[in-house]
């Protein structure tokens, strides 16, 4: 019988689901609100991903002034999630108005 291995991703989120530690022991990062990924795709475009110092400095585009850590953090969301860049996995919750 041919038995199929299971990547340890899969294995990570199987046990995140039923409440277990995950293998690395990390938590995945903090998923991003729309508007979020907006802008750090658009610091992304104009910076790259490695220069947060200058998505720091550009007042345009960093409008609530993110500092270098939240902008790291929020880099690591926005590429840990790739089907949400384009608005796939995305949900609208709002009311249906009347």
């Amino acid at each position: 019988k041919k038995v199929d291995l299971v990547s340890m991703e899969v294995v990570d989120e199987i046990n995140a689901t039923l409440g277990k530690p995950r293998s690395t022991g990390r938590r995945p990062p903090k998923r991003l609100t729309t508007v979020q990924i907006k802008v750090v795709g658009r610091l992304i475009e104009k910076h790259g991903k490695d220069n947060v110092g200058a998505m720091v400095r550009d007042i345009k585009l960093n409008r609530m002034q993110h500092s270098a850590g939240v902008l790291k953090k929020m880099i690591e969301s926005y590429y840990a999630y790739p089907n949400l860049i384009d608005g796939e996995g995305r949900r609208d919750f709002h009311s249906i108005q009347k």
